[in-house]
């Protein structure tokens, strides 16, 4: 950590593309079936933000374009950063923007229902790239102040069982303002909860979907206003946090599944975003950073017996949908949902599941981070009672889905493929209401 005299709020932003360059897999959708990718639509990212707050405070957020973060993985990436960059590893957010056109080796088998394996050399690659990327941090530490702001988007994603069912539309945006005029905005952080399927699983190509294009859409209007924008060649730091999109999705607003449309609800977002950067507000003086964790143990939910192989094999087909509108969709999920239950019981698994959880203030701003795919309905609980707080899923590690009781009743694929019940899964929500108002 640099020596300083004062007391000034410091950051460094950088992005790097983490793009892999050989034929792997893709993960998210069980229908491509270990299909290898055939090229890219557009490059995937990885995004950090490191603040300090000159007394002793740090955190450093590194967002990354794959469908989940596994545990490993993750620890690889907060070691080599923080003794890359002098801070503690806990001071590391690992996040997954949960796009379902990347690497599936880059996470290894999430749930038996997208049978997978980490691959050693892919991850390497990816925790170098990051790790390289960390060290242009150290030599960019520089004062900076922040600025917060909120706004809703409309017109991307809705509750995709239901579409005026439980969503929170919202978009926040921390805005990193320079002390030197050169570059005025030196990097943006914007969490929303949506996922980035626009793309369908016919899609083969590597793509961040929507968020790479929301992203494009923000570096391009902030880019132009650098003075110094040729000078080393770097893209502005765009870092996107995913929020409660457990069964959030552009399902009913999507208008096809293809790289236009991916542009159009990307660009929708961004320009929200550069409104909000427009009409933010400071922090205040000197904000305080801290990062606390806990780790919340479960159990997971009993599931009776074993299937017979020719129950297994009898099972609804995997095949997602590609065509048709979001309504006849609906049905589909459940017949995923009851493969999902088969592919469950078809594996051993342990009897509880170790959840981390974190929680960033920088000032009076909270960030709560969960590993799991939290429901809107949870995520806008948790808020309703925190204002100041924003939920940030598929943080450190993957749970899977978090359902709320009407999808345990209603047998949505959220709640069908969960490792856990809907009784456990209010006891994760309760805890994350008292870990926050303990805090």
């Amino acid at each position: 950590m640099p020596e300083t005299s004062d007391r000034a709020l410091r950051a460094a932003g950088t992005s790097v593309v983490v793009t892999p360059s050989s034929a792997l897999p893709l993960g998210g959708y069980a229908a491509r079936e270990g299909s290898p990718a055939v090229g890219r639509l557009d490059d995937l990212e990885a995004n950090l933000l490191w603040l300090n707050d000159g007394q002793g405070g740090d955190v450093l957020w590194v967002s990354i374009d794959v469908l989940a973060i596994e545990t490993t993985v993750r620890d690889r990436i907060a070691t080599q950063v923080g003794q890359t960059l002098g801070i503690d590893p806990s001071a590391v957010i690992v996040a997954a923007s949960h796009t379902h056109s990347a690497p599936a080796g880059w996470h290894g088998e999430i749930h038996p229902v997208l049978p997978t394996e980490l691959d050693d050399d892919a991850c390497d690659d990816l925790v170098e790239a990051i790790g390289g990327a960390a060290h242009l941090l150290r030599a960019s530490l520089a004062p900076v102040s922040l600025e917060w702001g909120e706004s809703d988007v409309s017109g991307v994603g809705s509750n995709r069982h239901e579409p005026d069912g439980p969503c929170d539309r919202s978009v926040g945006v921390v805005t990193v303002r320079s002390q030197d005029g050169s570059r005025p905005v030196r990097a943006v952080l914007f969490d929303h909860a949506c996922h980035p399927t626009v793309l369908g699983a016919d899609n083969l190509r590597w793509s961040a979907d929507w968020v790479g294009a929301a992203r494009a859409s923000i570096r391009a209007e902030v880019e132009a206003s650098w003075q110094d924008h040729d000078d080393d060649g770097r893209s502005l730091p765009v870092v996107f946090l995913q929020g409660s999109a457990g069964d959030i999705s552009p399902r009913f607003h999507r208008r096809g599944r293809d790289p236009e449309e991916v542009r159009r609800l990307g660009d929708i977002v961004g320009r929200q975003v550069l409104h909000v950067v427009g009409a933010a507000r400071p922090f205040g003086p000197s904000p305080r950073i801290s990062v606390r964790r806990t780790v919340l143990e479960l159990p997971l939910r009993p599931l009776g017996t074993r299937p017979t192989a020719r129950a297994i094999e009898e099972a609804p087909s995997l095949q997602h949908t590609l065509s048709g509108d979001g309504h006849r969709r609906l049905e589909q999920s459940r017949h995923e949902g009851q493969a999902a239950i088969a592919a469950l019981l078809a594996r051993t698994l342990p009897e509880t599941r170790r959840l981390p959880i974190s929680l960033v203030s920088v000032g009076d701003r909270r960030w709560l981070h969960l590993p799991v795919e939290l429901c809107a309905s949870f995520g806008l609980r948790i808020v309703e009672r925190d204002p100041d707080l924003r939920v940030v899923g598929y943080a450190d590690a993957y749970c899977g889905y978090v359902a709320d009781a009407p999808s345990h009743a209603a047998g949505h694929y959220e709640a069908m493929s969960s490792f856990f019940d809907a009784e456990t899964s209010e006891r994760f929500v309760e805890f994350c209401l008292s870990y926050v108002s303990s805090s």
